[in-house]
């Protein structure tokens, strides 16, 4: 359904899989840390899991998701 509403998708070289096992497993974004002057930058594109302590002072801009049991598949003729 995607590849025929986005155009975008229908021009492109695509890699279609079929996912058994997907596991959210944290995020990635900037890391913050509180100063004496205030909330300062220390580490951009860090990736933390959830459950992680630091994660609390993270400006989230990315989903990490683990994927298992992958199985690349064809697209329906006509696709």
């Amino acid at each position: 359904m995607s590849v025929e509403q986005c155009p975008h998708l229908s021009n492109a070289d695509l890699a279609v899989l079929r996912v058994r096992t997907p596991r959210l497993r944290g995020v990635s974004g900037t890391a913050y840390q509180l100063t004496v002057d205030g909330w300062q930058t220390y580490e951009t594109d860090v990736m933390l899991p959830y459950g992680h302590q630091g994660l609390k002072a993270v400006l989230a801009s990315r989903t990490v998701r683990e994927l298992r049991n992958v199985t690349a598949i064809d697209l329906p003729k006509g696709s």
